[in-house]
Formats: C-alpha cells, sequence, structure tokens
C-alpha cells in the first residue's frame, strides 16, 4: 500500500482538529445556556450554541455541510446529556437544532448570493430575518417534541426557542465571522494605543451600566461602542459585541443592572436585554461598516486627487515644453525663380544661417547648398518644372554663414502663369538638424537593439541547451528509478526527483515560450477539437492539488460541439489560469465555464474562483511579464511570474482578448475568448498507442557527445529490439554513416568541432548509403532552427526525453507506409 502524502495527511489532522473544536465549543456554549438558567429555575435568556455551526457553514462549500452539522449536533447531544436530559430527548433537539443552523445558512446564501459580509448593512439584515425565520421554524418543531414528551405549553415553548436562538444566530454569528478573518482585518486596521483606551472604556461603561443598581446609566454604552467602531472598526464591533453581551446577560442574569425594574418578571428583563442586545450589535456593525467605506472612499478620493494633480503638473511641464518649442523653431519662406535667384526671403533667415535678407536677394541658393546635396537638390526641382514630381518635403544640408553645416527640411511648390509655364518656386524650409540626429541616434539604438536580440536569441539558446541537457539526465534517471517500482524510501525520493525535475523544466518552458512569443515564432496548429475535453483534462489535472485543500473543481460546460482550434495552447492558457485559481484560493470552489456563440464563431473560457480577490492596484500588475501581485508569492507559491504573460500572448496570437474581474474578498473571475471556427460533424480520434514491435531489427545511429543521454536512449530502445549504433560526435557519426547503412539517424544539434549542422550535411552531400536515410534533430536547445538549414533534418526530438515521443517520431519515420510517403514529402 503507497505511504499516505505527508501534505495529505496534515490536511486531514487540521480538519479533524477543527471538527472536534467545533464540537467542543458547541457543547460549552450549550451547556452554559442549559444548566446555568436551570439550577435558577429560569429559561436561557441567549441561545449562543448554534452560532459557531452557523458560522462555520457560511464558509464551507454545501457539499461539505454534513460535517459542520455533525459536529454542531454531537455537541448539542453531550451538553442535553450532562444536563440529565434523556438520550430521545437530547437527540430530538439536538437534530431540530441543526435544522435551525442549515436553514438559516441556505437562508443567507439566498439573499446575499456569495459569501456573507458583516460589514454590509444587507447582509446584517438578511442574517437576522434568516435566523428569525430559521429559529421560529426550529421552534415549532422542539415544542412538538417537547410537548409529545412532557405536556408542556406548546406557544410559549415555542416562542422561547424561538427569541433565544434568533438572538444568538443574529448578535453572535457575525462576531464569529471576524474572528475566523482575523488576519485580514488585523492587516487593514492595525490596533493603536487609542483603540486599547475605546475598549476600556466601553468595558468601563458596561460595568457602570449593569453593575449597579442605582442609576439607570445603559445610555453610556452607545458612545463607548461607537469609539470603539471609530478606532477599530470591524474587529472593534466585534470585541465589543461580545464584551457588552457578556456583562449584560452575567450582571441581568443575576439580578443587576439598568435593565432591571424592581417589580420586573424574568420574562420582561428577558424582553429588554434582548432587544438591547439586537440594538446593540445591530448599531455597532453598521457603524464600524460606514467607518470602513468612510476610509476606504476618503483613500479613494486621496489616491485620485493625487493622479490628478500629477497630471496637471505634467500638462503645464508639456505646456511650457511646447512654448519654449514654438520659440526656438523659425521657419522661413522664399521665393525663388525657375533659374534659381531668390526674390524673396523672410527675416527668419538671419537666425536660420546667420545671413540678412539682403545678402541673399538675386543670387542663388545653390552655392550655399552643402557639395554632397547638391545633386540632389537641382534634380528634384528639375523634376517639379518638368512635370515628374509633384513636390512634398526634401532634406539637405546648407553653409551657414559660420560655416557649419546644417540640414534644412525644405517642401517647395512650383507656381505657374495663365499659360501653365513654370515661373517660380515658392518654399518653406526649418532647420531639422537636431531630428536628423535623433533619427541617426535611433537608427543606431535600433542596430544595437537588434544585435542585442541576437545575443539574447544565442544567450538563450546557450541556456537551454546548458539547462535542458543535464536535466535530460536528471528526469530521464528518475523516470527510470520510479518505474522500477523500488521499496520505501527510494520509491519515494524517486518521486520527488521526477516531481522537481518536472517543475524545473516548467519553468524553464515558460521563460523560452515568452522567448517565442516574443520572436513571434510561436506555432499555432488548428484541429477540430472539443472544448469541453480540454476542460475536463484541466480539471482532472488539478483535481488531487485541489481535494487536498477542500476545494471543489465544478465545470460548466454547455454544448459547443467541435471547433477548429489548437487545443494543446487551449490547454495550456487554462491550466495556467485554473492553476493560479487554484494555487491561491483556501476555500470554496473554482469554476471553469466554457460557451460558444455559433453566430460569431468565437468561444469563451471563464475560470472563477473564492479566493482573496484583487485590488485595482494589483489588477494593473496582471498579465506583465516577470510580475507578481505579491513578491512573497514566489517563494510561497512557486512560478516564474510568467504563466499570465504568457497567456495573454497565446490568446493574442489566436486572434483572441483576455481579461479578469475582480473584487477585494469577493473572489475573481479570469475570462479569455478566442476565434474558433465550426469544425461540422468532424470527429477526434484519439492519438493511438505507438506500435512498438514495429521498433524491432530497426537500424539507429544515436548521436551525443552526452554519454548520459545517449544511455538514456539505450535504455529506451534496446529493450525494444533496436539495433542501436552509438557516437560520441559528429565527426564520429559521418565515419559510422559511411560504413553500415541505418534506417534512421538521431542527430544531436550542440557538439564540439564538428556539430549536429554540419555532420548531417556532410551525410546528405556524401555518396555513403545513408545519404537518403531520414536524420532527426535531437536537441535541448530553444531554436534549433536559427540557422535556417532544417531541410538537413526531416523531424525534431526536442530534450529532455519524453520517451513516447522520441517511439512516434522513430516510427514515423521508419513504418514502410509512412515514412517513404513522409519522406517524399520532405524531399519535395
Amino acid at each position: 500500500m503507497a505511504a499516505q502524502n505527508p501534505a495529505s495527511a496534515r490536511a486531514d489532522a487540521t480538519v479533524f482538529l477543527r471538527i472536534l473544536l467545533l464540537a467542543a465549543t458547541v457543547a460549552a456554549l450549550a451547556y452554559f445556556g442549559l444548566a446555568v438558567p436551570r439550577d435558577e429555575g429560569r429559561v436561557a435568556m441567549i441561545w449562543l450554541a448554534n452560532a459557531p455551526v452557523l458560522a462555520c457553514l457560511l464558509r464551507t462549500p454545501m457539499n461539505r455541510w454534513w460535517i459542520c452539522l455533525s459536529a454542531g449536533f454531537a455537541g448539542n447531544v453531550a451538553a442535553d446529556l450532562l444536563t440529565s436530559d434523556t438520550l430521545v430527548t437530547s437527540v430530538a433537539l439536538s437534530l431540530c437544532n441543526a435544522l435551525e443552523t442549515a436553514l438559516a445558512a441556505a437562508i443567507i446564501g439566498q439573499l446575499v448570493r456569495g459569501r456573507m459580509d458583516p460589514t454590509r448593512s444587507w447582509h446584517l439584515v438578511a442574517n437576522t430575518f434568516a435566523a428569525s425565520l430559521a429559529a421560529l421554524v426550529a421552534g415549532l418543531a422542539a415544542a412538538t417534541v417537547m410537548g409529545l414528551r412532557f405536556d408542556g405549553d406548546f406557544l410559549h415553548t415555542m416562542m422561547l426557542w424561538a427569541v433565544a436562538d434568533a438572538l444568538g444566530l443574529a448578535v453572535l454569528t457575525p462576531c464569529i465571522l471576524i474572528l475566523l478573518e482575523w488576519p485580514r482585518w488585523m492587516r487593514e486596521r492595525r490596533s493603536s494605543a487609542a483603540g486599547v483606551l475605546a475598549l476600556a472604556g466601553l468595558v468601563a461603561a458596561d460595568l457602570a451600566a449593569f453593575a449597579q443598581d442605582a442609576y439607570p446609566l445603559s445610555f453610556l454604552v452607545p458612545p463607548a461602542m461607537l469609539l470603539v467602531c471609530l478606532t477599530l472598526e470591524v474587529r472593534g464591533a466585534a470585541i465589543g459585541v461580545i464584551l457588552t453581551s457578556a456583562i449584560a446577560i452575567l450582571f441581568t442574569f443575576s439580578g443587576h443592572g439598568s435593565l432591571v425594574g424592581a417589580n420586573d418578571s424574568w420574562t420582561a428583563r428577558l424582553i429588554v436585554l434582548q432587544l438591547f442586545l439586537v440594538v446593540n450589535s445591530g448599531l455597532a456593525f453598521r457603524m464600524a461598516g460606514l467607518h470602513r467605506r468612510r476610509r476606504l472612499l476618503q483613500a479613494e478620493l486621496e489616491h485620485a486627487r493625487e493622479e490628478a494633480e500629477a497630471q496637471a503638473a505634467q500638462a503645464l511641464t508639456a505646456k511650457g515644453e511646447y512654448r519654449l518649442l514654438a520659440e526656438r523653431v523659425t521657419d522661413v519662406i522664399s521665393r525663388a525663380r525657375v533659374s534659381g535667384e531668390l526674390t524673396y526671403v523672410s527675416p527668419s533667415i538671419g537666425a536660420l544661417t546667420g545671413f540678412r535678407p539682403e545678402e541673399l536677394l538675386g543670387r542663388d541658393l545653390l552655392p550655399h547648398v552643402h557639395p554632397e546635396d547638391r545633386t540632389m537638390f537641382v534634380e528634384a526641382h528639375t523634376a517639379m518644372a518638368a512635370g515628374r514630381r509633384a513636390g512634398g518635403p526634401i532634406r539637405y544640408r546648407i553653409i551657414r554663414k559660420d560655416g557649419r553645416a546644417i540640414w534644412i527640411e525644405g517642401n517647395p511648390s512650383l507656381v505657374r502663369d495663365e499659360a501653365g509655364r513654370p515661373v517660380e518656386f515658392v518654399d518653406v524650409s526649418r532647420d531639422v538638424t537636431e531630428q536628423v540626429e535623433l533619427e541617426g541616434k535611433l537608427e543606431a539604438a535600433v542596430a544595437d537593439a537588434e544585435r542585442a536580440a541576437k545575443v539574447k536569441s544565442e544567450f538563450l539558446a546557450n541556456m537551454s541547451h546548458e539547462i535542458r541537457t543535464p536535466l535530460t539526465s536528471i528526469l530521464g534517471f528518475a523516470s527510470f528509478l520510479d518505474e522500477m517500482k523500488l521499496a520505501d524510501p527510494a520509491a519515494r525520493y524517486a518521486g520527488r526527483v521526477v516531481s522537481a525535475s518536472r517543475t524545473l523544466l516548467a519553468v524553464v518552458n515558460d521563460i523560452l515560450d515568452f522567448s517565442k512569443l516574443e520572436a513571434g515564432r510561436l506555432e499555432l496548429k488548428s484541429r477540430p477539437t472539443d472544448p469541453s475535453e480540454c476542460v475536463r483534462d484541466v480539471l482532472e489535472l488539478f483535481g488531487p492539488q485541489a481535494e487536498a485543500k477542500g476545494l471543489d473543481l465544478a465545470p460548466d460546460v454547455g454544448s459547443c460541439g467541435l471547433v477548429m482550434v489548437d487545443p494543446d495552447r487551449l490547454r495550456q492558457v487554462l491550466m495556467n489560469l485554473a492553476g493560479n485559481a487554484v494555487k491561491f484560493t483556501s476555500e470554496g470552489l473554482v469554476r471553469i465555464a466554457c460557451a460558444y456563440d455559433r453566430d460569431a464563431e468565437r468561444l469563451t473560457f471563464r475560470v472563477s474562483d473564492t479566493g482573496p480577490g484583487l485590488g485595482a492596484e494589483a489588477q494593473a500588475k496582471l498579465f506583465q511579464r516577470f510580475s507578481q501581485v505579491d513578491g512573497s508569492t514566489t517563494r510561497a507559491h512557486g512560478g516564474t511570474g510568467l504563466g499570465l504573460a504568457i497567456s495573454k500572448g497565446l490568446v493574442e496570437a489566436m486572434g483572441g482578448r483576455i481579461g479578469v474581474e475582480s473584487r477585494l474578498g469577493r473572489g475573481s473571475t479570469f475570462w479569455f475568448e478566442v476565434p474558433a471556427p465550426a469544425a461540422g460533424a468532424q470527429s477526434v480520434a484519439p492519438e493511438a498507442a505507438p506500435e512498438l514491435d514495429a521498433l524491432s531489427g530497426v537500424r539507429i545511429l544515436a548521436v551525443d557527445d552526452n554519454p548520459q543521454n545517449l544511455e538514456i536512449v539505450r535504455s529506451i530502445l534496446r529493450p525494444l529490439g533496436v539495433e542501436l549504433t552509438e557516437a560520441g560526435s559528429g565527426a564520429q557519426a559521418v565515419e559510422a554513416a559511411k560504413i553500415a547503412p541505418f534506417d534512421l539517424i538521431l542527430m544531436d544539434l550542440r557538439m564540439p568541432e564538428v556539430d549536429g549542422w554540419a555532420a548531417a550535411g556532410a551525410i546528405r552531400d556524401g555518396d555513403g548509403p545513408n545519404r537518403d536515410a531520414p536524420i532527426l534533430a535531437f536537441s535541448a536547445d530553444v531554436a534549433p532552427d536559427r540557422r535556417g538549414a532544417m531541410g538537413v533534418f526531416q523531424d525534431l526530438v526536442r530534450k529532455p526525453i519524453e520517451p513516447l515521443e522520441l517511439l512516434r517520431a522513430i516510427l514515423k519515420w521508419t513504418l514502410p507506409a509512412s515514412g517513404e510517403e513522409d519522406a517524399d514529402h520532405a524531399a519535395a
């Protein structure tokens, strides 16, 4: 029997401890609510035991409610038995409590449509309504049980049960929900000395109101509670409600406090206390929620104000720059006869050339044009006069009065007389020296960037080879060990090496895929695809990971039929999105939905989760390369920060769009849509398993300068009857190919001295028996076709070696039915 995964065992232990804690909490609260009032001959003024169960149900998927309900049932039965109730009565009343909490949770879920938020008024109203209705239904059932057992007052029993239980659910449930998410509220609002003093003041006000009987001081409690809500917000409201409720219940029960009158009956005191607690808790959570929203809105307004001020400053700066530019730019207007003599030049010529207008009038401009540009200058004007050129900008250099050459951009136009004869040229010209110099720098920068891109491509190729070559050995030999069914702990260690190697390979592939996207070399292979199969594949892949975290994976797939799309790239995007959803969701569910618009022929996917959600600032960082919303996730969850950037590139390469919809605390939905024409009634045939028997007797020459890679190839092929010959260099491969015929040559690309391209070329150009044999490139390179010479190879087998991929490639080029046809096609 395989050993249990340690992480899974820890998760199971944590769940078990939580169930025990819930059952113990319910038992303690139920015993307090039963034993203490019964000793005094009274009924419970507030029933607290059901609130922890309801809070857990509101934070648990419905298919796991039975766990929380079972824990609450066990706690209630234990408390009833400890207070001397019979087993039958204990079980019956505990079932009423279970009915009450399940009904309340179901009603709240329908009303709020999601997770209950104690800071929202409508959610608090929904909680109070659900608590009242569920308590009334459970009270009816409990009164029926009590009437059958003890012949009690049916209506009186029902009302006592309903009021006490409704009060406990309405007051305590929001407090427990806040305590369950304590770290979140701590991050949002840190503790302070003012908050501690506010809590101390609330306790003092509670004691002043309830610990004495002489003065009616209960009016001190609301302002003290308000101060706590203003300083500590939501968690302050939860602490304040718990403290005030505990003090009020304790002293009122003992017959003290401003809620107790001299002649009041216990029932009257009970009603007044219950009304006080409901109003106090409702106002506390309402004020805390309003103050929190006010603070968040103020922060957003302040951020908007800062952005507006920054934009205004930028606008003022830009305006100043435009004014300065306008002052520096000097356009020169000139007129010249067709023969070249200037007849008019504007005064701005002085700033441009250093000449005064009168120094140039009546003179030809050509001597002032730079000698290297005179031919172009004359040809442009001659072509305009002859009607071969319509005019337009021309650039040339002129020599200023101080001897310095500057670049001029002129825009000459030809003026003709009534007979259509050329009369003069009118020109508007300006100094573009800085622009020309900037363009020169830009051209140089582009050239440098192209060289850098080439260097980067070479670097990635080298990096890919250097990483993937040893990774081929690690993954290959570890897989062999894993398949040997070793005894523990060796089997476990081998499995971990395989897992770690595949994780490292995924990281390397992320980087290389992104490099392909940047270089525009990504290949898309559309074929008839059932999108629902892609969704099921992804859900099956992440099933164990989600199950270990207690998450539900829910498909929502309509009838899409077959569409033309690249299924591998589709799965890659879905795996990135679903993997992130499972990774960052601690409870709830992850849903993958797929829909197809037949009219628009567009395929849409939505991956939704119940995780922590994302704010606007965090969403702005999404889909950026090497970017993660929180840098700590690199260590906490792993990854390169490229997953979403690659997904965006893949979706856009397929002609689609990708985006996100998210709010803090409300989960996230990542969506993307791609064009996908309908594929008609074609069927998707599963990929057939390779016919391994056909490999027996196949003659293969394997060439690699890495002995470990040759050993892996040997371990895969020789047990299948392949006649394998090995060569450790390109030169050895060329010599071996001259001697014996082979059915196929497996050629490593990167080898010292004679590399794979040179060796394959020599075999093709030689007159040996293998000049027409299929040669497969065997590479860990990111871009094995970068030399534009893949024509010497029939196919590519990538490293790290996937045995099935290697075997299918060999069968493809050695089976007579397909190999000859493919070879003819490659030769053509």
